[in-house]
């Protein structure tokens, strides 16, 4: 247990509380980590939700909601939990998903502390575990082209883009789209697609990849 506290650098006053967050339900199951675990989900959630509204100023509710997910995910848990150690200090039955029960020990482990110090705490002790990976991070690679190109526009003041249809060929049972995509007037990407949505994608993804300065 010193290791986790070394790990997570906060030392508990109540021993008691931080070895009832190691301890899953086949150890014991009277005095386990369920309850702390559904605590530390809520309070995980909470303090990565303000992280990112503070951050991400002009993301739409969309965007927030799909970093979030990757950021209190299953594998994003595990990945802390192996860093803190987790994976030395738990018992393990033969069979059993190793990812799922190190993921819900983290966040009994947040839950406990969230107990003891409060939120103030939790929340330096959430941004510091999770830094590492919100810098690593793409935020660009969870979200949509159309929606990383809108936020391009509004992150440096220029008008949203506007996707045109070029040109409409083939049969009208299984026609071929082609779409621009323009900033202020400009050119920016053309997209090709069975269907518009697929070709407007298809026209931001060009223009991300291409010299985006517009006078």
């Amino acid at each position: 247990m010193q290791e986790i506290e070394k790990a997570i650098g906060y030392d508990f006053k109540d021993k008691g509380l931080l070895e009832q967050a190691l301890t899953p339900s086949f150890i014991d199951r009277d005095r386990n980590n369920q309850r702390l675990e559904f605590l530390g989900d809520s309070v995980l959630g909470l303090i990565i939700s303000e992280f990112l509204y503070r951050h991400l100023p002009l993301a739409q509710e969309g965007i927030l909601t799909r970093i979030k997910s990757f950021l209190v995910s299953r594998k994003v848990l595990a990945l802390i939990g192996r860093e803190i150690g987790l994976d030395k200090v738990l018992a393990f039955r033969d069979g059993m998903n190793r990812d799922k029960l190190i993921a819900d020990t983290t966040e009994a482990v947040i839950g406990a502390v969230y107990q003891e110090a409060g939120l103030s705490r939790t929340r330096d002790l959430i941004l510091s575990l999770w830094e590492g990976v919100i810098k690593d991070i793409s935020v660009y690679d969870l979200i949509d082209p159309k929606e990383q190109l809108q936020l391009y526009a509004q992150n440096i003041g220029i008008d949203l883009p506007e996707y045109v249809v070029l040109e409409q060929t083939g049969p009208s049972h299984r026609p071929m789209f082609k779409i621009g995509v323009y900033i202020d007037g400009r050119l920016l990407g053309i997209g090709e697609g069975r269907n518009k949505k697929s070709a407007e994608r298809r026209a931001a993804r060009m223009a991300l990849k291409s010299n985006l300065a517009v006078e």
